[in-house]
């Protein structure tokens, strides 16, 4: 895995891989579907850890073979009608040709990985790309019913990215220190400065922040360990490389025991950079239910008082946390007894 873009799942969330079987990935299968891996199964699971592959196949048309049947055929009708085709009869002919070609294309096929931890309930897609793993994730959530969000911290990446270049005590208690790469960008005219295999904690880098430069991308390296990565402002973690993973193939009887030792080793490194950078960014708890508050129960309470003024059933009770529910049962039970009586003279 190179690059990671990473999601906290729901605890709830169990994964029902059988789904899947619903939308495998055959030759020929255009749009994203899930590639058989091992013994039939679309995933592998290794210890802890999940991996899936999403396949995206598509007919490839390149834009240089269009542009030249679309120039062909247009000399072609200039010259049989005596004028030049108009903007209409030129989309047209466009269209036509796109249709004609897409029959004899290609089919391309793209790989996109989906690593799940599930210890640390957390869903990774190996892409940066933030349309491709969107439409990855749509797939996760219509197949196996995903129900995850997008990872959130409590500290700015970008002021974290300042910070470690700036204070030179930043990164004290952390297993992180700064590499050797990073991308500034001046926020006015959007120019970049980019910095590859050079010392970035400079005094000239250090006033280009000063003056308002912005750091897009920084590499960072984990203490001890022959393991660098960059982020970006979005935490999206990329070019992720890991040399002291040495596994011989001759040490295994077989490619799936390889590929299971190699898998296990290396995504227990990726799962280090991620708690690692968590360690000091701060993650956010997106599930955690807030305290409920006096005036919540007491709203509950009134709603249910309410509901059975208005001759509802007790089955109508909203789908709310248990206290409040409790509360509304409670609202709607007390209006039927200071009602009861009324309730026997209609009877």
């Amino acid at each position: 895995m190179k690059n990671l873009t990473i999601f906290s799942n729901h605890p709830s969330w169990i994964p029902d891989f059988s789904l899947l079987d619903k939308n495998l990935s055959i030759p020929g299968k255009l749009g994203y579907s899930w590639k058989v891996l091992r013994d039939g199964l679309p995933y592998i699971r290794i210890g802890e850890n999940i991996i899936l592959t999403c396949e995206l196949q598509k007919k490839l048309i390149p834009a240089q073979v269009v542009a030249d049947e679309v120039k062909k055929r247009l000399a072609e009708l200039k010259k049989e009608q005596g004028f030049k085709p108009g903007k209409k009869q030129a989309q047209d002919v466009k269209e036509a040709i796109l249709i004609k070609l897409h029959e004899q294309a290609f089919v391309t096929s793209k790989l996109i990985n989906v690593w799940i931890n599930e210890k640390h309930k957390t869903l990774c897609v190996e892409s940066t790309s933030k349309g491709l793993v969107d439409d990855v994730i749509k797939r996760l959530v219509r197949d196996i019913e995903y129900h995850g969000k997008p990872i959130e911290v409590s500290n700015s990446v970008i002021g974290f990215m300042r910070k470690i270049i700036l204070d030179d005590h930043a990164m004290a208690g952390s297993i992180l220190r700064i590499g050797s790469n990073l991308v500034l960008q001046d926020d006015e005219n959007k120019k970049q400065i980019s910095y590859k295999n050079e010392d970035i904690v400079t005094e000239e880098i250090k006033n280009h922040l000063f003056q308002g430069k912005t750091p897009k991308r920084i590499e960072l390296e984990i203490m001890r360990k022959c393991v660098s990565f960059e982020i970006d402002e979005n935490l999206i973690i990329s070019k992720i490389n890991i040399d002291d993973v040495k596994i011989e193939r001759s040490d295994y009887e077989n490619e799936d025991d390889y590929f299971d030792s190699l898998f296990a080793m290396h995504s227990a490194q990726c799962m280090e950079i991620i708690t690692s950078l968590l360690d000091v960014l701060g993650e956010v708890d997106q599930f955690q239910e807030a305290e409920t508050t006096e005036e919540e129960m007491q709203q509950s309470y009134e709603d249910g008082y309410l509901a059975a003024a208005q001759g509802k059933q007790k089955s109508d009770c909203p789908i709310i946390r248990s206290e409040l529910v409790a509360e509304w049962v409670r609202g709607f039970d007390t209006w039927h007894e200071e009602n009861q009586a009324t309730q026997e003279e209609v009877a």
